[in-house]
């Protein structure tokens, strides 16, 4: 009994133990990469036609199109014509209550899934559109929850 269950742990804590020592490296590794956002330019085709799943085509793109395609002031619509509907839109608790305090014109948030690429695997990223009561865009931020 006692040599099953020595067995039985060497099989599960042997690649445990080798996923565990691999992390660090891996760790290490996307941090020299760089970001997981920035790798490509902005294409509004690739945009569309990717759905935001675990392995998107949008994540890529995600800084390339906060930096030279969404601007500040931009309204509600222009956005929608330039990214599509969001993939889902709430209020302004959204980005959380500190930020909502720091712009009481924070009126709605439009959310886009990235898919899962940052964070060691864990949780999901997104695009978080911030607009003010006007309907104008406040800020664009990366999150991953």
């Amino acid at each position: 009994m006692k040599k099953r269950l020595a067995c039985a742990l060497a099989l599960i804590g042997a690649p445990l133990l080798i996923l565990a020592s691999l992390l660090p490296f891996w760790a290490l590794m996307r941090t020299v990469a760089g970001s997981p956002f920035d790798d490509k330019p902005f294409d509004a085709e690739v945009w569309a036609a990717s759905t935001g799943n675990r392995h998107s085509f949008r994540a890529p793109m995600a800084q390339d199109l906060i930096d030279r395609h969404l601007k500040r002031g931009m309204t509600r619509e222009q956005v929608v014509q330039l990214i599509g509907e969001p993939d889902s839109r709430s209020g302004k608790d959204r980005l959380g209550a500190e930020y909502a305090s720091r712009h009481p014109r924070l009126e709605e948030c439009f959310t886009y899934h990235l898919g899962r690429v940052s964070g060691y695997g864990t949780g999901d990223d997104y695009l978080i559109l911030a607009f003010e009561s006007g309907g104008h865009l406040l800020e664009a931020v990366i999150r991953h929850e």
